[in-house]
C-alpha cells in the first residue's frame, strides 16, 4: 500500500501549481494537493465546512463554489449524471443514495432533470455523429474504391439514429 500512496502523492504533487483531489466513491475529498485548498479557499472557507469535505456538497451548496459557477445549472446536472454514471458497477449504495438526497435538498435542484435529460440527448447526438463521421472517414480514407458503399453506410446509419 505504500508504493500506492507515494505513487499518489507523486501525482498530487507534480499537478502544482493547479488543484488536484482525491476523492473516494462518495465524492469525499481523501487528500489534496497543497494548491486545492489554496484555491477553494479562496471562495469558501473551508474550516467552516464539515469533516469528510465533500466536493458535490461544495458544488451544490449555495454557500459553497456554487455563486462562483458560471452557467451553474447545467454543471450541476452534468455532476448529478456523473455521480449515477460512475457508481461502481451502476449500483447506487446507501452512501451514494444518501449523497444524492442530500444534494436534492440544496435549493434549485427540483429543475435539474430537464437539463440531464437534455444533456443526455445531446450526447446521444455528439455520438451519433461521432460514430457515423468515423465510418464514414475510415471508409473514404483507406477504401477509396468504395466510396459509394460507405456513403451508403453513413446513410442508413444517419436514418436509424434519426428514428
Amino acid at each position: 500500500m505504500a508504493i500506492v500512496t507515494g505513487a499518489i502523492d507523486r501525482m498530487l504533487q507534480q499537478h502544482e501549481p493547479h488543484q488536484a483531489l482525491v476523492l473516494d466513491r462518495h465524492w469525499n475529498v481523501v487528500r489534496t494537493n497543497e494548491a486545492a485548498p489554496r484555491f477553494f479557499g479562496s471562495f469558501v472557507d473551508l474550516e467552516t465546512r464539515p469533516k469528510p469535505r465533500n466536493l458535490l456538497d461544495l458544488m451544490f451548496d449555495p454557500a459553497g463554489m456554487r455563486p462562483f459557477v458560471e452557467d451553474w445549472e447545467r454543471v450541476a446536472a452534468g455532476l448529478l449524471q456523473r455521480v449515477r454514471r460512475e457508481a461502481v458497477g451502476q449500483v447506487v449504495d446507501a452512501g451514494l443514495q444518501e449523497l444524492l438526497e442530500r444534494l436534492r435538498k440544496y435549493p434549485g435542484i427540483e429543475g435539474l432533470h430537464a437539463f440531464c435529460v437534455s444533456s443526455i440527448q445531446f450526447s446521444i447526438g455528439l455520438l451519433r455523429a461521432f460514430v457515423a463521421d468515423f465510418v464514414r472517414r475510415s471508409l473514404l480514407l483507406t477504401m477509396p474504391h468504395l466510396k459509394a458503399l460507405a456513403y451508403s453506410i453513413r446513410q442508413a446509419w444517419l436514418t436509424a439514429c434519426a428514428g
